[in-house]
Parts: C-alpha cells; sequence; structure tokens
C-alpha cells in the first residue's frame, strides 16, 4: 500500500509503525498542486492539521481507499 503523509511526523512513527509499507512524506509549506503529484497514485493519505485536503485534492487521487488524521 502507499502512503503519503502530509508533513513529517516524530519517530518512531513511520520507521516502526508503518513499516512495510510504500511512504511519501510532504511538508506543511507544499502547495496543492505537489500534493496532487503525490497523492496521485497513493492508497492512503494521513493528513496533518496544518494541510488542507480539498476536495480537488481528494478528487485527484482516484485509489484512494482511505483518509487519516
Amino acid at each position: 500500500m502507499r502512503i503519503h503523509i502530509c508533513q513529517a511526523l516524530p519517530e518512531p512513527s513511520v520507521s516502526d509503525l508503518l513499516a512495510g509499507f510504500e511512504i511519501s512524506t510532504g511538508s506543511a509549506q507544499d502547495s496543492e498542486e505537489h500534493l496532487i503529484a503525490c497523492i496521485r497514485d497513493a492508497e492512503a493519505i494521513l493528513g496533518t492539521p496544518p494541510v488542507r485536503l480539498s476536495e480537488r485534492v481528494i478528487a485527484s487521487a482516484p485509489r484512494l481507499e482511505v483518509i487519516a488524521n
């Protein structure tokens, strides 16, 4: 499963809890266009409060199965 995390999380969050998954990590400063490019093939997205997951962003990820915060 490919998971996009909207901004870095404190360890051991990613290395321990998400081991075995394909992970990409963004930044709270990423533009909406960059976020769309990052999640295009993601099955899951882990949002964080500073990152807005607009309807346009969610619609751009046809494989998306899970949205978590």
